[in-house]
């Protein structure tokens, strides 16, 4: 039964059953759970509409017929030449040996932190876009390895009937571990400009002018106007704010990102937020779009 975990909730998928076979790839279902990982944040859209990609996060795995609501209740190892799973079932192991259906549970809503209004948001949410069948598409918010991407179907709508979730919403969506792949950051077109900017650090309390110099989708570059010496007290992994200057254009813009690489006088920032109504939310695909076609207005932009 669809079900694991200490309070073994449950959950019926209106008599599906499982059949023989050789299973999923367990190689491939490893790495599907590394990129999409119980708890991460996720973006999903509708076959070929990635303009209407909406965020929302994976709450549990559905392993054949049983719940998974943490990664330390499966545990994968070689038992021989065979690749078996071990499922936590109660505080025993259950041992799953050929893996028929692997899916990817989110909850049934959408973020309300958005801008989308109540009726878009209504629209969204209709019986279509979780209508059973429906390809979606998910994407990895993010991966170290590059953007991971994975088709899926919707197997059902539910709402639970007991467990950790109990009462709530959720889409069941199968998985098609063979489509996982990860695109590569790099791949995206790095654009060249010049448009004064300022880091910020410790929430603002210190400054420092800078330059962007080039950006993408996902990063930035900036190169210091000074020695370089604020710079060397920077660390990789470290969160700064940057604000660039739009001096020829309406407004500027407020971004966080996090430090990936730090040269004598450059710093590389991996763009996490952005301000939107006084405060700082993560980037929604449209917010990449508006970011990016707002600095290709610049002139300095090339």
């Amino acid at each position: 039964m669809l079900g694991l975990g200490r309070k073994k909730p449950q959950v019926t998928h209106d008599g599906d059953k499982l059949t023989g076979g050789a299973g999923l790839d367990p190689a491939q279902l490893v790495e599907l759970m590394q990129c999409f990982p119980i708890g991460s944040k996720i973006r999903y859209f509708p076959e070929d509409q990635e303009d209407l990609a909406l965020d929302s996060i994976v709450i549990a795995y559905g392993i054949n017929d049983h719940l998974v609501y943490t990664q330390n209740d499966i545990r994968s190892h070689l038992d021989g030449n065979a690749h078996v799973f071990l499922l936590d079932d109660n505080w025993r192991d259950l041992v799953v040996r050929k893996v028929h259906s692997f899916c990817l549970l989110i909850p049934h809503i959408i973020d309300d932190s958005g801008d989308l209004s109540y009726p878009r948001k209504v629209e969204l949410l209709n019986e279509t876009r979780f209508a059973r069948g429906r390809e979606l598409t998910l994407i990895s918010l993010r991966n170290d390895r590059g953007v991971p991407h994975i088709e899926t179907e919707v197997r059902k709508r539910l709402v639970m009937k007991d467990g950790y979730y109990a009462n709530h919403p959720v889409v069941v969506l199968e998985t098609r571990p063979a489509t996982l792949t990860l695109t590569d950051q790099r791949q995206e077109r790095r654009l060249h400009t010049l448009i004064p900017s300022t880091l910020s650090v410790q929430g603002g309390e210190e400054t420092c002018p800078c330059t962007l110099v080039d950006f993408s989708e996902s990063f930035v570059r900036v190169r210091g106007d000074r020695d370089g010496t604020v710079f060397q007290l920077l660390y990789e992994g470290q969160v700064l704010g940057l604000t660039i200057e739009l001096d020829r254009q309406p407004r500027h813009i407020e971004v966080q990102g996090k430090v990936v690489r730090r040269e004598d006088e450059y710093l590389v920032l991996e763009l996490l937020a952005i301000e939107k109504a006084g405060a700082m939310v993560s980037f929604s695909m449209m917010d990449v779009f508006e970011f990016k076609a707002t600095l290709l207005q610049h002139p300095e932009t090339r």
